[in-house]
This record gives C-alpha cells, sequence and structure tokens, in this order.
C-alpha cells in the first residue's frame, strides 16, 4: 500500500491558516469577555439604584447621606474621606460604628440584601488601607467599586432638573475593587460641624457665597489612582431614575481638555485613562459665585 505524508509546503500553509484564524478569533473572543464583564456591571448597577429608589420612598424621597457624620451627629461630615463597609468590619480609630452607619453604602445595604452588586466585574482589586485592622469576630470587608454622586447628599429627588441625566453612581475612582471602604464623589465643601449640608444652585451647601463647593476624591485611602477606561475607552454610569448608560471617556492629551463638561465626568486625562481635572461650573445663567462640578449637578438639565 502506497503511504501518503504532508509536505513541508503543505504543513507551512495549514499552521498559516490557523495562525491567520487566530489572528481573527482571539480579539473576538477578548471583546466578547469584556461585553460580558461590562453587562455584569451595568446589571449591578441597575440592581443597587434599584435600592436607592426604595429607601428614598422610605424616606420622603431624601437621597441617603452620600457620607459619615462625625461622632453620629447629624451636622458634622466626613466629607472628603470614605466610609468602612460594611459597618463594624474595621477595629481602628478612623473609622467608628456610629459614623459608618449613617454613610449610604450601609444605609441602603438592607434594600440590596447583595453587597456583591456593588463590584464591577473584572476589574483588580486594591487591599485594603494598611491602617486598617480586621475586628476579631466581625463581618468580613465587602468589595466595592461605585461611588455615589455626593452633590446628592439628603438631595430631594423631586427637587432633581432631569432624573434621566444626572448621575446617581458611578465608578468614583476608576477600574478597581476597594476593599472595606465606599466612597462618595464629588464631595460638598460642607466643613463646618455646625451647619446643615445641602447642594444649593446659588450657594455653597453650607452658605458659601464664592469659591469652588465641589471636589474629587483624586485617591483611594489605600493611595490608588486608577484608569477610567474600564471597559474599552469608557464604562456604564447610572443616572437617578435608576436607567444605565455606557460612555466613553478621554481627552486629546494631559494638558488639552475634551470640552465635554457635560458628557464626560473629567475635562483631561492621560494617555491611559488617568484622570487628571474636570470642568466646574456657576449657576445656570450666571458667570459668578459658587462653582460646583459640572457632570455631577442636579440642576444641569438648565444650561
Amino acid at each position: 500500500m502506497k503511504r501518503t505524508a504532508f509536505t513541508l509546503i503543505e504543513l507551512l500553509v495549514v499552521i498559516a491558516i490557523i495562525a491567520i484564524l487566530a489572528a481573527i478569533l482571539f480579539p473576538v473572543f477578548a471583546q466578547a469577555k469584556t461585553s460580558a464583564k461590562k453587562t455584569q456591571s451595568v446589571s449591578n448597577l441597575k440592581q443597587t439604584a434599584t435600592g436607592f429608589m426604595i429607601y428614598m420612598a422610605d424616606y420622603d424621597d431624601l437621597m441617603p447621606s452620600a457620607y459619615s457624620r462625625r461622632n453620629g451627629t447629624q451636622q458634622g461630615l466626613w466629607v472628603g474621606y470614605g466610609g468602612a463597609y460594611p459597618t463594624g468590619w474595621c477595629n481602628n480609630g478612623f473609622y467608628r460604628d456610629d459614623e459608618d452607619f449613617f454613610h449610604w453604602s450601609n444605609s441602603t445595604e438592607p434594600y440590596r440584601k447583595n453587597p456583591q452588586i456593588t463590584e464591577f466585574a473584572g476589574v483588580p482589586t486594591e487591599g485594603r488601607a494598611s491602617f486598617t485592622t480586621q475586628r476579631v469576630g466581625g463581618p468580613q470587608p465587602n468589595k466595592i467599586s461605585m461611588g455615589m454622586n455626593g452633590l446628592l447628599h439628603t438631595y430631594s429627588g423631586t427637587a432633581i432638573g432631569d432624573v434621566s441625566i444626572v448621575p446617581l453612581l458611578w465608578p468614583a475612582h476608576g477600574s478597581a475593587n476597594h476593599t472595606g471602604i465606599a466612597y462618595s464623589s464629588p464631595y460638598l465643601a460642607c466643613f463646618s460641624t455646625t451647619l446643615g449640608c445641602r447642594f444649593s444652585p446659588g450657594a455653597g451647601p453650607q452658605g458659601q457665597t464664592t469659591g469652588l463647593m465641589s471636589g474629587a476624591m483624586w485617591y483611594t485611602d489605600n493611595g490608588g489612582d486608577y484608569t477610567y477606561w474600564i471597559y474599552a475607552k469608557g464604562y456604564p454610569i447610572v443616572r437617578t431614575d435608576s436607567s444605565v448608560r455606557n460612555i466613553r471617556v478621554g481627552s486629546p492629551s494631559r494638558t488639552v481638555g475634551n470640552n465635554n463638561p457635560f458628557g464626560d465626568p473629567f475635562a483631561t486625562y492621560d494617555n491611559v485613562g488617568i484622570e487628571w481635572s474636570f470642568y466646574p461650573c456657576f449657576a445656570p445663567g450666571t458667570t459668578s459665585g459658587v462653582q460646583y462640578w459640572c457632570y455631577f449637578r442636579p440642576d444641569r438639565d438648565q444650561y
């Protein structure tokens, strides 16, 4: 019987065809995997926002506290910090149960039942801050990617101009699941411990008449600064009506802005998607007074 075999040329042709098919299919598989992760994060955002809606129905249509309260008081707020999530996992002097109990991540938890839905899928995990200590016998720290729009701190849902465009939750610190600490960004300039704190279009949240009244939390407790190119060059964000939308973000360079104050949370990014600046806005129809971060203003529909 005559034997047949592949010649070297035939073998090389087969290998070349396989290589071409792999080059075509691998990016498709990677894109499908990214799409699946994004879909999961969209679902998580939607469910978390639904928890907010139920919370507001129980609290006279008011948003939860975006911040922990100093010594558990009504007025003093830790506006530029995060809150332990869940309450009680951390045993040190910085995070306290009576303060973090009021933080949005904990006050809305009974309406979620599942802390895992506050995570984004497929993003790296940032370890807990080195100065924190796990409480013996306490709960495990939850992981969380989402941050609340801090301008909505205890704000009335009916006072929001257009609930379909005002952001409620977003990946406030980029592509990371943070261990045990939840954040609100931007935060309101509420540093007095005796005055109330609430967004006001033409004035500061505590009666200020000039200056920037909201700020970005640039870094986390563990010092991380992460890209905002989470899924391709963007990520999903949920509005105050619980609708979710994927947005693309970026700028020409770190020094050249995108000229998109109501379409992109930040004005400039570097070449890997890490944020560098944002656009502040005066009240609609004015050119002086106080300013808030444009993208997150509850009255942004008036521009």
